[in-house]
């Protein structure tokens, strides 16, 4: 199972569900009233407008689990680990960020500061240091599951979501139904599962992932994976979370319910069965799913979310389709310019690449 070059397993209709993940996450910010559009903050409450943000929150709560479930099914098949990749992603955040704090500063939103500045420079974002941290553990995953029969990878995978989903959700509903906070009974932390935002959540969607290479999902004979099936048990599940969310958002959306994994796995099953030829474009639309995560916000914040949430329900989802792929669009043009850019500055300093090494037990 192990490759020397994980790039040559992508797969253009896997690479289709990155593309379509980072949309859901701009989803999820246009609705977030704290980040990002504020959807949910002025949408009028009980309104056929507000249901379908929440069925849509509901929908694409799932696309950063997503993420780290395709990071499982590409990189299990190697274990080659180098420093480059998380040196580029951690520079590109540091880049951003500046570039951000600096527009800011130069649209007179920011008053330019020495304080300033220095905060923008510190590379602070949970979903990379939480994937570096991944990417460097992920070699002696690997090594397990490889270790593993058929059998054992399904006995492995059941206990973890047993023990990282199912029992934390419980302790939730516990909570909730107790009004208490019951500090001690989490798996997962002495402060509960932290909303999935944990290594603990990213480590079990790789081992997940993973298990669906080794399975092979897309090929495999099982009526229940059936594309009908599939999408029928995606909508079930949205509409579940969709009610549940109204009594409770944290435990309808938190990353690591079994309501959202379960989510992660009939979409990614979906997509594994799908036939597509080799589509450069798709591959290269994907390649800037990174960049898109790390500047949609700032568009986000400036598409008059306020004005059109409480519009008709056709307006609305127009705005919010229109927009999600403008965003998109912008935010792949600018990955390309930085690529090129940097692309020279990374060849420049070749030496990087010697500082890699592989993993075996």
């Amino acid at each position: 199972m192990v490759e020397k070059d994980a790039k040559k397993a992508r797969e253009s209709n896997i690479e289709l569900l990155r593309i379509l993940a980072i949309m859901g996450v701009i989803v999820l910010h246009y609705n977030n009233a704290e980040t990002g559009g504020g959807g949910f903050k002025y949408v009028t409450e009980n309104s056929i407008n507000e249901w379908v943000l929440r069925f849509l929150e509901s929908t694409f709560i799932c696309a950063v689990n997503l993420f780290v479930m395709i990071t499982g099914y590409f990189m299990c098949i190697t274990n080659h680990r180098g420093i480059k990749k998380p040196l580029q992603l951690i520079i590109q955040v540091i880049i951003f960020s500046v570039a951000r704090y600096l527009f800011s500063v130069l649209s007179g939103n920011k008053p330019i500061s020495v304080k300033g500045l220095m905060g923008a420079m510190v590379p602070a974002n949970y979903f990379v240091f939480l994937y570096v941290t991944l990417y460097f553990v992920s070699p002696y995953v690997n090594n397990v599951l490889k270790n593993l029969d058929d059998k054992g990878r399904k006995m492995f995978v059941c206990t973890i979501v047993v023990l990282f989903s199912v029992w934390p959700f419980l302790v939730d509903i516990f909570e909730a139904l107790s009004n208490r906070d019951w500090r001690g009974l989490s798996t997962v932390g002495a402060w509960g599962n932290q909303w999935g935002y944990t290594i603990v959540n990213y480590v079990m969607m790789y081992i997940i992932g993973a298990h669906f290479r080794y399975r092979d999902i897309g090929k495999a004979e099982n009526p229940l994976l059936k594309p009908g099936y599939l999408i029928l048990c995606l909508f079930a599940l949205a509409m579940i979370a969709t009610g549940l969310s109204k009594a409770n958002e944290n435990i309808a959306w938190e990353y690591c319910s079994p309501i959202v994994v379960a989510e992660v796995v009939a979409v990614f099953a979906l997509f594994s069965r799908i036939r597509m030829k080799e589509k450069k474009i798709v591959n290269r639309m994907a390649r800037a799913a990174f960049s898109v995560y790390l500047l949609h916000v700032s568009f986000v914040r400036r598409i008059g979310t306020e004005k059109f949430v409480t519009e008709n329900v056709l307006v609305m989802l127009s705005h919010l389709a229109l927009s999600t792929i403008a965003i998109y669009c912008i935010c792949w043009g600018v990955s390309e310019i930085y690529d090129k850019l940097i692309g020279i500055v990374y060849r420049k300093l070749s030496k990087i690449d010697e500082l890699s090494w592989d993993v075996f037990m």
